[in-house]
């Protein structure tokens, strides 16, 4: 054999190891097995179709291999879900919210579609709240919130997040979803900005009318405010004399359902402050990191620098509030099928900072959904 021959044959050989090596993490996810359960979404704020509240849900689903137990399909982001659908304007029939034989319900989102003067459906209210708009379709009503409170009793998991405690939802329908979370909410609502020059008008309106003059902060900064709309209502800046950086996560290690979720990962978008119930159980802890004047500046508002993040009604791990937009993500579609993609991106984000809600899906969301799923699965598998 010539030294050329070798050459070549060594050469293909190399270039079959090596597309094996980068093929086989999406070969060995096709391979594996797909795990049935049932799993429904509740997302009324879908105002246009990137269904940004829910995507991610589904991608972690499909990623995970968590099928339809009645035809063994993936969840499908534009239709498995109860809602808004914006492709023909059309929403869930409230009576039937698809409970009955369902393992776990997710509700992502319940702030709603709303619609300017025009008649237009408006796709980001908070850039144009100078514009009245009218709420079309959003909030829990009575009929959503009996079979939810039914599927709850029956033992079953329920995972809520920011904001299906708040507006526009009515504080009796509040109250119950408290009640199933095991906690309390006060409106207050938080918002970690890069730029406090891009905060919504309505903080600008609400500093006029307490201060008497123009929104005068700019640099990076958090802003914890009243949700209620009223220019009397709390409007606490911190900019970045007050802050260290963004809020950071701590979950309790204690917890089997933390085994594998990041301690310190920093958290760049909504948030909201709740009181937990005397028998909650408290998961992961948000923690502003304030200078002096920071903390000076939440002593004098009342409010604390540490409060709940995740939120178990107690200790049977049924119930399970996220206190933040925690499923609001972008995730890059064509790593659903690749086998364990999140154990390279966790260790690459626990080295390379950046400043938005990536690290917090990889390092945080991600390994939390996945062991809540597991244990879901296997509680009802054996």
């Amino acid at each position: 054999m010539t030294r050329h021959r070798r050459s070549k044959i060594r050469l293909l050989l190399g270039t079959a190891m090596l597309a094996l090596i980068v093929t086989s993490p999406v070969i060995i996810w096709y391979a594996l097995p797909k795990k049935p359960l049932h799993v429904v979404v509740i997302d009324k704020t879908v105002p246009t179709p990137n269904y940004r509240e829910h995507n991610t849900i589904f991608w972690v689903l499909r990623h995970l291999k968590y099928v339809d137990p009645s035809d063994f399909r993936y969840y499908d982001h534009e239709r498995d879900y109860y809602g808004y659908f914006p492709q023909d304007s059309t929403v869930s029939d409230s009576s039937d919210v698809g409970l009955e034989h369902a393992d776990l319900l997710y509700i992502a989102d319940t702030y709603g579609i709303y619609r300017d003067h025009r008649g237009t459906i408006v796709s980001d209210p908070a850039p144009n709240d100078t514009i009245p708009l009218s709420l079309v379709y959003g909030g829990m009503n009575a009929e959503e919130l009996r079979q939810i409170v039914d599927f709850s009793r029956r033992g079953e998991t329920v995972i809520g997040e920011f904001n299906c405690l708040g507006h526009p939802t009515a504080p009796p329908a509040r109250e119950t979803l408290e009640r199933i979370f095991g906690l309390r909410s006060g409106g207050i609502i938080g918002n970690y900005f890069e730029r406090l020059q891009d905060v919504p008008r309505w903080m600008r309106r609400r500093y006029f009318a307490q201060h008497g003059t123009e929104w005068p902060y700019s640099g990076s900064g958090l802003v914890i405010a009243d949700e209620m709309e009223s220019n009397n209502g709390l409007l606490l800046v911190l900019n970045n004399s007050d802050l260290t950086g963004a809020p950071v996560l701590h979950p309790d290690k204690t917890h089997t359902l933390m085994q594998d979720v990041a301690d310190n990962v920093p958290y760049f978008y909504q948030f909201e402050v709740t009181v937990p119930d005397s028998g909650s159980v408290i998961l992961a802890t948000y923690a502003l990191r304030c200078t002096p004047s920071g903390r000076e500046k939440l002593k004098l508002a009342g409010l604390p620098d540490h409060f709940p993040a995740v939120i178990s009604r107690d200790g049977s791990l049924r119930s399970f509030y996220f206190a933040g937009d925690f499923a609001d993500n972008e995730v890059a579609t064509a790593l659903t099928t690749v086998w364990s993609s999140e154990l390279v991106l966790q260790r690459i984000y626990s080295l390379y900072f950046v400043s938005d809600q990536t690290r917090f899906f990889w390092r945080f969301y991600l390994p939390l959904m996945k062991n809540i799923l597991a244990a879901e699965y296997q509680r009802h598998t054996g």
